[in-house]
């Protein structure tokens, strides 16, 4: 029977995956990612300090060290996206923006806002639309003050993204990185404050937040709501992509069809009485062998 389920749970991802190109993922991708999926990940570190001394390339052509973006009065807010991602870091980048003027709080007055890209081959042009995205989503203009989107070289970004434990992984079958969304709040000095996973954070969230980690505190716990993985989130937030619903379709079919082949050999094939029972049920019945022994 164990054997079975193994059988039959592998038989299920491996059609799930089956897909065309057209979704981005096929059989051949399957394994790179599952280890994909797996591998994603964020490892907390509050308390400990983000990776200053790594350089990165702002849009004006210049190359800074991360620590150029800190100043003594004001808390930073750093999240990795890029800007090919399918969906989730335009919806993420929405919702921090969105959230960010809600709270009150004024970029460049308040707090400095960290965007840097995870994949080194991205072109500033489209960094630059990013950034331009998210500046009219908060005050109506392509360009805000305390707001930087950033490339760098692979190593670079490494060293922060292992500085703030998050773990994501490149799919060269999708030609996408699989990660999850996260914001964390820094201290002027480069301190991890806080953790803010996924997309239900609040206004409220973020200002709290901005206070604890502008007082060069750490937050007692995270904020966490449901976390999305890159490569199946669909165009609106909570909102998966046709694909997974393709995935999801497939499964149910795959599933449909493999106990089917395991229950009908039994309908068309019923188990043989073993001549005991067959004794066991003539006597158990006395008015019918009475009657055929009259006949």
């Amino acid at each position: 029977m164990r054997n079975w389920a193994l059988t039959i749970r592998i038989a299920i991802l491996g059609l799930a995956f089956a897909v065309s190109q057209n979704g981005r993922v096929s059989a051949q991708s399957y394994v790179e990612l599952k280890k994909a999926m797996e591998a994603t990940d964020v490892n907390e570190k509050v308390g400990e300090t983000v990776a200053l001394k790594a350089r990165f390339k702002n849009l004006d052509g210049n190359w800074y060290s991360l620590k150029e973006f800190f100043f003594e009065d004001k808390p930073v807010f750093l999240s990795l996206n890029y800007a090919n991602c399918p969906q989730l870091c335009q919806n993420q980048l929405k919702m921090i923006a969105e959230r960010l003027t809600e709270s009150g709080l004024k970029a460049g007055r308040d707090y400095e806002f960290i965007s840097i890209s995870i994949d080194p081959r991205e072109a500033q042009i489209k960094t630059r639309k990013s950034k331009e995205s998210f500046c009219r989503l908060m005050a109506g203009k392509s360009e805000v003050e305390g707001v930087h989107f950033l490339v760098g070289k692979k190593g670079d970004i490494d060293s922060v993204a292992q500085s703030i434990g998050f773990v994501y992984e490149f799919v060269p079958a999708a030609n996408h990185y699989s990660h999850a969304p996260l914001l964390v709040s820094l201290s002027p000095s480069g301190k991890i404050s806080r953790y803010i996973h996924g997309l239900g954070f609040t206004a409220e969230d973020l200002k709290e937040s901005y206070e604890i980690a502008s007082e060069g505190k750490v937050a007692e716990e995270s904020i966490a709501s449901f976390v999305y993985r890159c490569l199946f989130f669909g165009a609106n937030p909570g909102e998966y992509s046709s694909d997974l619903m393709g995935l999801m379709r497939i499964a149910g079919a795959a599933t449909v069809i493999i106990l089917g082949a395991c229950v009908i050999p039994f309908w068309f094939n019923p188990r043989k009485k073993s001549p005991k029972q067959s004794t066991d049920e003539e006597k158990s019945d006395p008015l019918e062998s009475s009657q055929t022994s009259n006949s």
